[in-house]
């Protein structure tokens, strides 16, 4: 369900107002990228970024007295903006908070991350990136979220009260949302604010992001991309004896390599030049960290071409995810009818007999045909039951493995509320014996629950053997699906239903 369809906002307004059209049922991969703000075409979000700046500032000054744990915690340690539904969470918005790791980390290298040494026009608090591998493009993300809350808390007002129903809307208190420079505190604002009812029940506002800061990938101010460009940026350092000596830590090392291998009568592989390389860096960064100040005003230097980089993964994305999810919710027909199911068998097997239902009578079966011969390998059988399973709250775990070697499907709410689920061309030799498997399956993930086994026959006489074997089920304990897929057995193609 995407944020244009939960409100009912045409998704031009959305698009024209420049909003990423955000999904509601789980986080999108997307990042905030701070270059991104500062380099930024709309002068209004061009201007949060000396926002940015001043904070950091805030913290360096902060961090040059003894902080105590609390001041470290208040200052440097946010809980995610999950309200705006960016990041990695796969199930719902509840991801990962910017905890007491990075709040130490960050204390400790403030004084580093703000200091420009004369060469890049502003402080950036991705070099906090380049020093730390561990933080991430998600955790750069959440800082920034959490600086501008306050710009996108408005943001979100402004839309929300031009072109959304008042009745999807109400006023929240939002905490943290601006910080006071006076008080040296962080202060709560009321919004009007576009709200959905949560897991436990209760309204959640969302927050919406402007498209033109949002990345796919990592911010360029990161590390890979610091080793990417390396090349680059130590040929066109201005300072002739920085790179000198950068240059000199680079030839003595790769020197070095050429003369042990030569020694040891051995060529040099091209695995070792680029070992040499990586450890060059290290070792140039260790004692020339001016280098990263380099590689930030190289980029700088280089925004239209991030932008360019940054649109087209947004783009990419909202064609291939967000839009999929709106396609998938109308072709499986899960869309309008909001299907609730209390228990994990009724579920699957919905979905199962939806599936043989496109495979019989809508053309699908031709999915399962390879120059004209049938499949062979069952889990490509297993992979179209994946694109039938979308907007559900059971957990659909693929070849669940408990102990007795891992069922093809697991589809559960729970111990109490789980269904095994085999999948089986009729065409298996030990296909006899899928009862027995299902069975060490069952006991094994300890199920009460039906399984269902789904066989897949690609002519007469296996359909006859996929009888046989339905006739033989204990009905209790198992549900057997039997899927024609014969070719034969379908009408011409000029009668057949288009996908």
């Amino acid at each position: 369900m995407l944020f244009s369809d939960y409100f009912n906002v045409d998704k031009k307004t959305l698009k024209n107002y420049g909003a990423v059209d955000i999904s509601l049922l789980s986080d999108s991969p997307l990042f905030i990228d701070p270059i991104l703000i500062y380099g930024n075409d709309n002068t209004e979000i061009k201007n949060q970024y000396p926002r940015i700046t001043r904070y950091l500032l805030f913290l360096a000054e902060k961090a040059t007295n003894h902080l105590s744990e609390k001041e470290k915690a208040y200052y440097f340690k946010f809980k995610e903006v999950k309200e705006n539904w960016l990041g990695l969470c796969k199930k719902g918005n509840t991801g990962l908070a910017l905890g007491d790791l990075f709040a130490d980390e960050l204390s400790k290298r403030i004084g580093f991350v703000c200091q420009t040494n004369g060469v890049s026009d502003e402080i950036h608090v991705e070099k906090m990136y380049l020093i730390d591998r561990g933080v991430g493009k998600d955790k750069i993300s959440d800082w920034t979220a959490n600086i501008l809350l306050d710009f996108f808390v408005r943001y979100t007002e402004k839309f929300a009260k031009k072109y959304i129903n008042p009745s999807f809307c109400k006023v929240f208190e939002v905490r943290k949302c601006v910080f006071n420079y006076k008080t040296e505190l962080f202060e709560a604002r009321d919004a009007y604010l576009p709200y959905l009812i949560n897991k436990k029940g209760k309204p959640e506002y969302v927050l919406l992001t402007p498209e033109s800061i949002l990345r796919v990938e990592e911010q360029d101010i990161s590390y890979s991309n610091f080793e990417i460009q390396f090349d680059v940026i130590r040929k066109t350092i201005p300072n002739d004896e920085l790179r000198f000596q950068i240059d000199k830590i680079y030839s003595n090392n790769l020197k070095r390599l050429y003369d042990e291998r030569r020694n040891a009568e051995k060529s040099v592989l091209n695995t070792e030049i680029y070992e040499c390389k990586m450890r060059s860096i290290e070792e140039i960064i260790k004692n020339y960290p001016i280098i990263y100040d380099y590689f930030i005003a190289h980029e700088e230097n280089d925004l239209d071409l991030i932008k360019k980089k940054a649109n087209a993964e947004l783009i990419n994305f909202l064609l291939t995810i967000i839009e999929n999810e709106t396609l998938n919710l109308d072709v499986f027909g899960f869309g309008d009818s909001q299907l609730e199911f209390s228990n994990s068998f009724d579920e699957s097997l919905y979905r199962i007999n939806y599936l043989k239902r496109q495979i019989e009578t809508n053309g699908v079966y031709k999915c399962l045909y390879v120059d004209g011969q049938p499949i062979k390998k069952e889990e490509n059988l297993q992979s179209l039951f994946k694109l039938v399973w979308c907007r559900s709250r059971f957990m659909f775990s693929p070849e669940s493995n408990s102990g007795a070697g891992p069922s093809d499907f697991l589809v559960s709410l729970g111990r109490d509320n789980s269904t095994i689920i085999e999948y089986k061309l009729a065409s298996n030799p030990k296909i006899n014996n899928v009862f027995s498997q299902v069975k060490k399956y069952r006991d094994s993930h300890d199920t009460s629950s039906k399984s269902i086994i789904v066989i897949f026959c690609f002519n007469a006489n296996e359909i006859e053997k996929g009888c046989k074997i339905k006739n033989k089920a204990d009905h209790e304990l198992y549900e057997v699906v039997l899927i024609d897929c014969d070719s034969k057995t379908k009408k011409s193609a000029s009668n057949e239903v288009e996908l």
